[in-house]
C-alpha cells in the first residue's frame, strides 16, 4: 500500500491504499483504526476482500502521522471528510471503524457514506481503567503524546477527566453495527486481556439507539480484530453487500 496525505482545514490526513487497483465499480470501505493500533492490524483486509476497495486512515497523531491542532474525534472525522470528498467524491462509502476510530467514523458525515461498523467503540473514557497502566507507560516511553492523551482519552500522569462522545451517538443518522466485546468492562478487576471499553449504560445507549444494531461477540475482549477476526470479517461482509 502507499500513503498519500490531503491538508484538511483540520489538518493533514494520511490516507493508505492500493491506489493503482482501486476501481470505481467496486464497493469502498475505508478502515479507520483505534488508538496505539497493534502492528499490521487489518492490512490483510485488501486481500481478504478482493471483491472490494479498501483505504486505511490511522488517527492523526497515530503511527508517525501528524497530529491535528486540535485532536477529538469531531475534528479527526472532519478531515476524514474532507479527505474523501478529495479522492473519493461519488464513491459510496463504508466504514469500518475500531475502538476509538468508531467513534470517529460515527462523527463522520460524508455525503457518500451508507454504513458503518464500530468495533467496541467507548463514548466515555474517566471510567476506562483498563488504559490507565498502559497509558502510564506509553507516556512514560513517549511523552511527546501527553496532549494527544489529554484531548483525546482525558488521562495523564496525574488526572483523569471525563471527556464525552455521546453527543455522536445522538446526532449518528446512519445504519451502523456495534460489535461488542462480551468481557464486560465493570467492576474493576484483575483482567488478562482488555475487556470492553464499552461500559453498561452506554450498551444500553447503542441499543436503544433508531440508527444501531449491536452484537456481543462470546468469549471476546476488546482486542476483537485480533481476538476474533471472523466476528469482525462476517458483518463486514454484509455490510459491504448491502451498500455494494
Amino acid at each position: 500500500m502507499e500513503a498519500r496525505t490531503v491538508e484538511t482545514t483540520q489538518g493533514v490526513v494520511t490516507i493508505w491504499a492500493d491506489w493503482l487497483r482501486l476501481a470505481p465499480t467496486r464497493p469502498l470501505l475505508l478502515v479507520i483504526r483505534g488508538v496505539f493500533p497493534p502492528a499490521g492490524q487489518l492490512t490483510a483486509l485488501p486481500t481478504v476482500l478482493a471483491e472490494a476497495d479498501v483505504a486505511f486512515v490511522d488517527l492523526p497523531g497515530m503511527n508517525a502521522t501528524p497530529a491535528f491542532a486540535v485532536n477529538s474525534p469531531w475534528s479527526f472525522a472532519e478531515g476524514v471528510d474532507q479527505t474523501v470528498a478529495a479522492l473519493f467524491p461519488e464513491r459510496p462509502l463504508a466504514v469500518l471503524g475500531v475502538s476509538m476510530g468508531g467513534v470517529v467514523a460515527m462523527a463522520m458525515k460524508a455525503p457518500g457514506l451508507r454504513a458503518i461498523l464500530a468495533v467496541d467503540p467507548p463514548l466515555t473514557v474517566a471510567g476506562l481503567w483498563p488504559l490507565r497502566n498502559v497509558l502510564r507507560e506509553v507516556l512514560a516511553a513517549a511523552p511527546s503524546f501527553a496532549d494527544w492523551i489529554w484531548d483525546v482519552l482525558g488521562f495523564s500522569v496525574d488526572a483523569v477527566e471525563e471527556r464525552d462522545y455521546r453527543p455522536i451517538l445522538a446526532a449518528l443518522e446512519v445504519p451502523t453495527h456495534v460489535l461488542l466485546a462480551s468481557d464486560p468492562l465493570e467492576p474493576r478487576r484483575l483482567v488478562d486481556r482488555l475487556p470492553s471499553l464499552a461500559s453498561e449504560s452506554e450498551r444500553a445507549l447503542y441499543a436503544a439507539h433508531p440508527f444501531v444494531s449491536i452484537e456481543v461477540v462470546p468469549d471476546s475482549g476488546h482486542d476483537l480484530p485480533g481476538d476474533r477476526p471472523a466476528a469482525v470479517l462476517t458483518p463486514l461482509v454484509a455490510m459491504l453487500a448491502a451498500v455494494g
